[in-house]
């Protein structure tokens, strides 16, 4: 799947400055040379087959992509040099050729809105990019590893099963009857993803307002964000430390942010012992 599939913030904001604007003078210079290049929205028929066999003709996919338009070897002492001269020519540096990803597509915004030109005739549109970029931004780094934090401390997730009201383990399935987990089997085996042992990633800035887009902790959401809990365990006996994460043989949750009232009050029930933080 392309990052385009699901058009992010940044994306949609671009495609919007492409549709009033029409293409824009972009140059890339890359490990063999530079080359002048075209940011722009292309067209593609979805499954065109379809159309033969089913006598519909497919809607359009609407696709931005920087293609290539000259492309020229030069040495690397050039690069510079070249460089210059797209942007006197009115060109804009690209960060990606092709189709761009969330974080190209805020790249290439960015350079954009130092151009007067745009800037000032699109205003409104890099405004309100700007500050989206900021809040998500913000978000980010409340998720981002906090290096002063202590290793003992990890943020995981949890799935709530409604039925037994409990908390489950999204990856193993272990229901927590209690606060506290030993693992019947441990592996010394120092790589810490797939092995034997209960899993947390390292603490972030800020896990009470933390986003878990764009963490590891996201693949394991849960299908309604109402079964979704996030919380701090602290490891003890046995354990390997990682760079992102740990495993260890023995954890204890020492508190819990509930998705809802609801799920909050009936986290205070089971795990009595356990801090539960409700959304803000």
């Amino acid at each position: 799947m392309y990052a385009n599939d699901n058009p992010s913030k940044s994306q949609q904001t671009l495609k919007k400055l492409l549709k009033a604007t029409g293409p824009i003078k972009t140059f890339y210079i890359s490990l063999k040379g530079a080359a002048y290049t075209e940011l722009k929205i292309v067209y593609i028929e979805k499954n065109p087959e379809a159309s033969r066999i089913k006598h519909i003709i497919p809607k359009p996919k609407e696709v931005m992509t920087n293609s290539i338009v000259v492309e020229v070897d030069i040495d690397q002492d050039y690069k510079a040099e070249a460089a210059r001269v797209a942007r006197r020519e009115g060109r804009i540096q690209s960060p990606c050729i092709g189709r761009p990803s969330e974080n190209d597509a805020t790249a290439f915004l960015i350079r954009i809105a130092t151009r007067a030109e745009y800037r000032k005739k699109y205003r409104v549109l890099f405004s309100k990019f700007i500050k989206e970029i900021r809040e998500e931004w913000q978000a980010r780094r409340r998720s981002m590893p906090d290096p002063h934090a202590p290793d003992t401390l990890g943020w995981r997730i949890w799935h709530w099963n409604g039925y037994y009201k409990l908390l489950f383990s999204p990856s193993q399935g272990t229901t927590w009857f209690t606060p506290e987990l030993r693992v019947s089997n441990w592996s010394t085996a120092a790589a810490v993803r797939g092995k034997a042992g209960i899993h947390a990633a390292r603490m972030p800035y800020d896990w009470r307002r933390a986003s878990l887009a764009g963490t590891e902790l996201n693949g394991y959401v849960a299908p309604y964000t109402k079964e979704t809990v996030v919380g701090v365990v602290e490891r003890f006996g046995k354990y390997i430390l990682g760079t992102e994460g740990w495993r260890a043989e023995w954890v204890i949750i020492r508190a819990l942010k509930a998705p809802s009232t609801e799920v909050g009050l009936l986290l205070e029930r089971a795990y009595p012992d356990v801090e539960v933080y409700y959304s803000d």
